[in-house]
C-alpha cells in the first residue's frame, strides 16, 4: 500500500513539475512578442491536462481504498479525452496548410509581377 502511495505522489509531482516548465516557457515565449492572445485550444488542452492528472490521482486512490477501478470508466474518459485532443491536432494542422497555400499562392503572384515588370523593361530597352 505504501508503494502505491509513493508511485501515486512521483507521477504526480512529476506532471506538476511538466506543467510547471512548461507554463514557464510559455511566459516567456509570451514576454517576447507584441501580442499576447490566448486561443480557446490552449484552454482546452490546459484543461484537459489537469482534469486527466486530477482523474489519475482519483483512480489511484480508488485503487488504493478498493483494490480495483471502473475498467470502462476510465477507458472511456482516456477515449474522449484522446478523441477531443487529435480533433484539435486536425483543425490546427488543416489551419496551418491553409496559412501555407495562401502564402504559397501570395508569392506565385509576387513572382508573376515581378516576370511582367522585367519583360515590360526588356521589351522597353529593345524598342529603344
Amino acid at each position: 500500500m505504501k508503494v502505491m502511495y509513493l508511485i501515486a505522489v512521483g507521477i504526480l509531482g512529476f506532471v506538476i513539475g511538466f506543467l510547471a516548465v512548461c507554463m514557464l516557457i510559455r511566459m516567456v515565449n509570451l514576454k517576447k512578442r507584441k501580442k499576447a492572445k490566448i486561443h480557446v485550444m490552449d484552454v482546452v488542452l490546459v484543461f484537459i491536462g489537469v482534469f486527466l492528472v486530477l482523474f489519475t490521482v482519483a483512480l489511484i486512490w480508488i485503487y488504493y481504498r478498493n483494490g480495483g477501478i471502473p475498467d470502462t470508466l476510465c477507458t472511456c474518459v482516456f477515449a474522449i479525452c484522446g478523441g477531443e485532443c487529435g480533433i484539435m491536432g486536425i483543425i490546427q494542422n488543416t489551419k496551418t496548410k491553409q496559412k501555407e497555400r495562401q502564402y504559397v499562392l501570395e508569392d506565385r503572384k509576387y513572382q508573376e509581377k515581378l516576370m511582367e515588370q522585367q519583360t515590360q523593361s526588356m521589351n522597353r530597352v529593345d524598342g529603344e
